[in-house]
């Protein structure tokens, strides 16, 4: 899993990484927005442009609530236990998704709605 500062700076430039793309999107969106006249044949484009940004911004911010929440069971001592099981979370998956809750089997019964564990 590594040594909790390690963890730490990495949950943390995750953080960071995905707030400066989130600045960088609404400024980019606040110059068009300046900057452009909309025609009216392009607003469809647009709403769907919109949508796709929509659904982006979605998932950067369940990405920080996410890391957020590593960081608190990081300073609880409970980074890298699963919430539902409290099972260890294998190193290689908190590798991958350091923010990562569940272990593999929870997070596949969550996505597929089945029990995680037949024991």
């Amino acid at each position: 899993m590594g040594n909790r500062d390690e963890v730490r700076a990495r949950l943390r430039a995750l953080r960071k990484d995905l707030l400066h793309r989130r600045v960088d999107q609404l400024a980019r969106i606040e110059e068009e927005l300046e900057t452009r006249e909309v025609a009216w044949e392009d607003q469809a484009a647009e709403s769907t442009d919109a949508r796709l940004g929509d659904s982006i911004a979605v998932a950067e911010l369940r990405g920080i609530r996410e890391i957020n929440a590593a960081l608190t069971r990081l300073d609880a001592g409970r980074y890298g236990r699963c919430v539902e099981c409290e099972r260890e979370i294998d190193p290689a998956r908190l590798a991958a998704v350091p923010a990562a809750a569940l272990c593999a089997d929870c997070a596949f019964a969550s996505d597929a709605r089945l029990p995680a564990h037949s024991d």
